[in-house]
């Protein structure tokens, strides 16, 4: 989804998009800056998804989970991955999230 002004409009539109749906899901991806954990519209774009996966450059955030499966909390937890070709490796560990500013200090 291409979000070009106007950010904070991203929760009216997603809310528009899961209005529409009976059954089913939608996959919507945002343009996000790198130094950024949300994509475009930041906080306003958390409140309709039930999960809110944020990428990064071989890593994958979970930064909202709302339904979960089991009694862990998956909120704030971190895989790392790697594409080759059309594969998408993982290593299967999950971690608890560290800021890429805190992790460049360690």
């Amino acid at each position: 989804m291409e979000v070009a002004d106007e950010f904070w409009k991203i929760g009216q539109t997603l809310s528009r998009i899961h209005d529409k749906l009976n059954k089913g899901i939608a996959l919507i991806g945002i343009q996000k800056s790198s130094q950024s954990l949300l994509g475009r519209g930041a906080s306003f774009g958390l409140e309709r998804p039930r999960l809110y996966l944020s990428m990064d450059r071989n890593q994958l955030i979970i930064v909202k989970a709302k339904n979960w499966h089991s009694q862990i909390n998956p909120n704030f937890k971190m895989l790392n991955f790697e594409i080759k070709g059309t594969d998408f490796k993982t290593d299967g560990v999950w971690y608890d999230y560290v800021p890429s500013e805190e992790r460049n200090k360690r």
